[in-house]
């Protein structure tokens, strides 16, 4: 025994309306499915199966439907091993009609070299039903065993789940058979939704009535009049539920179920009756259009339409028009708001060119090159189903969208139309700027594509090129004369407003404009102008005002080259020991003279203050002052580092030895304790190395 698992995936409802299915074994990997497990089974998504009498590792379930070519397969192989008993049924469930008997057969066969008497029995049979073995007992390989139930007039009619077993000394082996008993009394089906004499019902309404498990199916109608003459739809279900196809919108329906069973069936009960909500269709064209198809490469490409109603779809029909030197290159979909995507051709027609076409779900299926001037033409059904987007809202972005799979061939999408069709009343929007017409669009007849507001009023912009805006920022941080300069290349009458920094400036133009005295800082200008027809939407930007930026080096020796870091201006005038270089360079390397350097950097802009530095350089290190009574300075020529001063006695003994800091090309000495005298200092460090005399007062 085997549950057997699927994905209805909505395919028991319309418009695919499987109702049944076939379930197959394969034994080699899915190539083949010569054996059926079961035929004729409800499409509910599960069915119980008995697995036959074989060894096999590469076994495969498919399901399929009864009158359809889809199917589904499981994805990947499980394997099926011999029990030591089976009890193999030709099928699991059995149908009797009271008062009669029902003979269930079944084969005892064994494997594995099993040879015990097994004895047969029913677990779950309802009180009152008779149950008897043509051969209680079996120990033989093969035997045939009939099943008979009996006495069914005195159980309840309905389903029941019988286990039949087969007991040995080793083993018990169970089998689960299912006894449907029907009889001839049926009671009224009672009817669900929608309610008795439901009004704006949706055309994809779903009829729902309740289930008795005593019936085994029902007869559905629908009827335009109440005595049922005019009966516009029937079916036939195993299902307590259907989804009409055939209704129209503001049209009163009645409707009514029959029970059936195996064995008679009922009468139809009170029948109710709901009326359909309106329809109204609207068509829209994309105004995006046309677009080029390129020859070089693969592309897709893609038009919208946006439709404003919040209302259930009925139908849809799209409306193209494309002109392609090879049409198989492409794919063409239709893609809802709600992501639904509904294929209208695909890789279709080969060479032949260009589509001309309505696709509609009511007409006849395209064929290539039946157009007079476009291979697809006229009034054709899509490959797949518009109907598949019925039930969503038309509300939001359509896209048509147009996949070029290939290259070399090329071409353009010249038109794209959808007419859509929805429950209730589509509010009119004639000018297609967004705004509904009645009531809420205040400028009627806007020109198609025009911008408007939420008053559905065209907006009227300057062109992007209208202003040229220029800047001129303060000469000094304290100077305020910072200037805003605006030329208009259309003269007309406009109105400027600058705010921001404390400013708060309105002034009235013809062509250009200058705002004056302003100090650094950001501005918002905003600018308004009329022809005296047209008024246009103010054209606002940002600007800044800024101010020179103060002066700033850095500077470092290294190797008697003075090296600089320049910030603050644009234009600097660099001065060593009276000669003067002018750069726009951020950097300048100068060479140092031995002896005092004199630097000085400026911009020529008094206010960003100028820069002055004095460095000596010592072909050996000087000491000053010299004689000195205890306290000097090393000028050493580097601005940093550290040195290691030794001072001798002129007889060559050392008196002191220490390590300095060189802090701006000096160190601070003290002598205080020395004897008076004349002493040799030697420098030893990086850069510095020489010696020089030193006297003590």
């Amino acid at each position: 025994m085997q549950l057997v698992t699927w994905d209805v995936a909505g395919t028991n409802a319309a418009p695919v309306n499987t109702e049944t299915v076939n379930i197959y074994l394969s034994i080699d990997s899915g190539l083949s499915f010569p054996t059926l497990l079961a035929e004729n089974v409800v499409n509910d998504g599960s069915h119980i199966v008995q697995i036959p009498n074989v060894v096999t590792t590469t076994a495969r379930i498919r399901v399929m439907p009864t009158d359809n070519v889809y199917y589904a397969i499981n994805s990947s192989n499980f394997t099926i091993n011999t029990s030591d008993v089976n009890l193999e049924f030709e099928k699991l469930t059995y149908n009797v009609c009271q008062p009669s008997n029902v003979v269930i057969p079944f084969k005892y066969t064994v494997n594995n070299g099993f040879d015990e008497t097994s004895t047969f029995s029913v677990f779950g049979a309802p009180a009152n039903l008779g149950v008897s073995f043509s051969a209680p007992t079996a120990d033989t390989n093969n035997t045939d065993v009939d099943l008979t139930l009996s006495n069914t007039q005195n159980v309840a009619p309905g389903t029941y789940e019988l286990t039949v077993l087969s007991n040995s000394v080793s083993n018990t082996t169970g089998v689960v058979v299912t006894l449907v008993i029907g009889n001839t009394s049926f009671a009224d089906v009672g009817l669900i939704s929608p309610g008795n004499g439901a009004a704006g019902v949706n055309m994809n309404e779903t009829l729902l009535w309740e289930e008795n498990v005593a019936y085994s199916s029902y007869d559905l109608e629908i009827a335009t009049d109440a005595a049922f003459a005019n009966i516009i739809e029937t079916k036939s279900t195993p299902f307590t539920s259907y989804r009409p196809t055939n209704l129209l919108a503001e049209t009163t329906y009645y409707w009514r179920v029959k029970p059936k069973s195996l064995c008679a069936e009922g009468t139809f009960g009170p029948a109710y009756t709901f009326t359909t909500a309106l329809v109204s269709c609207n068509t829209k064209q994309a105004q995006d259009l046309p677009k080029t198809i390129p020859t070089v490469g693969t592309s897709v490409l893609q038009s919208k339409i946006t439709f404003l109603d919040d209302l259930p779809i009925t139908d849809v029909n799209v409306s193209v028009d494309i002109a392609h030197s090879f049409l198989s290159d492409l794919t063409i979909s239709l893609i809802s708001p709600q992501g639904t995507r509904v294929v209208l051709t695909s890789n279709s027609c080969g060479d032949f060119q260009d589509i001309n076409a309505v696709f509609d779900d009511d007409s006849p299926s395209f064929v290539c090159g039946s157009g007079a001037n476009a291979a697809i033409e006229g009034s054709v059904r899509p490959l797949g189903s518009l109907a598949s987007l019925n039930g969503e809202s038309v509300l939001g972005e359509w896209i048509l969208e147009v996949k070029d799979g290939a290259s070399s061939d090329g071409g353009q999408i010249n038109n794209f139309n959808l007419e859509i069709c929805v429950e209730g009343l589509s509010r009119p929007d004639a000018d297609n700027d967004g705004v509904f017409d009645d009531g809420d669009d205040a400028c009627l007849g806007t020109p198609n594509g025009a911008e408007v507001d939420v008053n559905g009023c065209a907006i009227y912009r300057f062109r992007p090129d209208n202003f040229a805006i220029s800047i001129e920022s303060e000469a000094c941080t304290t100077s305020n004369d910072g200037e805003i300069f605006i030329d208009a290349v259309e003269e007309i009458n406009y109105s400027v407003t600058i705010t921001g920094n404390g400013v708060n400036i309105t002034e009235a133009f013809t062509d250009t404009v200058s705002l004056d005295d302003l100090s650094a800082g950001t501005y918002q200008i905003c600018i308004s102008g009329t022809d005296g027809t047209i008024t246009y939407e103010d054209y606002c930007v940002t600007v800044v005002v800024t101010q020179p930026d103060v002066l700033q080096v850095l500077s470092a020796v290294q190797n008697k080259t003075l090296n600089l870091q320049l910030s603050g201006a644009n234009l600097y005038n660099v001065e060593l020991n009276g000669v003067t270089l002018q750069t726009t360079d951020k950097t300048a390397s100068l060479a140092l003279k031995n002896g005092l350097n004199t630097v000085k950097v400026s911009t020529g802009i008094e206010c960003q203050g100028v820069y002055q530095q004095q460095i000596y350089i010592a072909a050996n290190p000087v000491i000053s002052p010299n004689p000195t009574q205890g306290k000097a300075v090393a000028y050493l020529g580097t601005l940093s580092g550290s040195v290691t001063v030794t001072i001798y006695t002129l007889s060559g003994q050392i008196l002191e030895q220490k390590e300095y800091a060189v802090q701006d090309g000096k160190i601070n000495l003290d002598v205080s304790a020395l004897a008076k005298g004349m002493y040799v200092v030697l420098f030893d460090g990086g850069a510095v190395k020489g010696e020089t005399k030193l006297i003590k007062k």
